[in-house]
């Protein structure tokens, strides 16, 4: 991941008070990097998936990603990066893409992720 100065593209993303990025010196760590050594202690490689392991990633990267907007990420600490991975390779659109997500809020009422086919497969 590369480090972004961007803000988040859409002003409807949640604000949680680390929108202001931190550049060289005054990047922190300290939250992801506590966070991390809790799911050490709980997580074998410290995350569900062996993909997003530490051993996966540079020291720098950051260990836990607060949210997301377009192609940037924020960790817990307020520092921006942009994600070249792109989560589960959501790489087309971004993350929190509108459409997807107004889409996502029509469709939840009706439930998602049944055990067997649904129509909704066939749209």
């Amino acid at each position: 991941m590369r480090r972004s100065s961007r803000s988040p593209a859409s002003p409807a993303q949640p604000q949680s008070g680390h929108d202001a990025p931190r550049r060289g010196a005054e990047r922190r760590y300290e939250t992801g990097r506590a966070l991390a050594r809790r799911a050490q202690a709980l997580i074998p490689g410290g995350a569900h998936t062996y993909a997003k392991g530490d051993d996966q990633y540079p020291e720098q990267a950051p260990a836990f990603i607060a949210r997301g907007s377009g192609c940037t990420v924020w960790d817990l600490d307020g520092n921006a990066f942009i994600e070249y991975g792109m989560g589960l390779r959501a790489v087309t659109l971004g993350h929190a893409f509108p459409p997807v997500l107004e889409a996502v809020a029509r469709a939840l009422p009706s439930g998602v992720n049944f055990n067997r086919p649904s129509p909704l497969e066939l749209e």
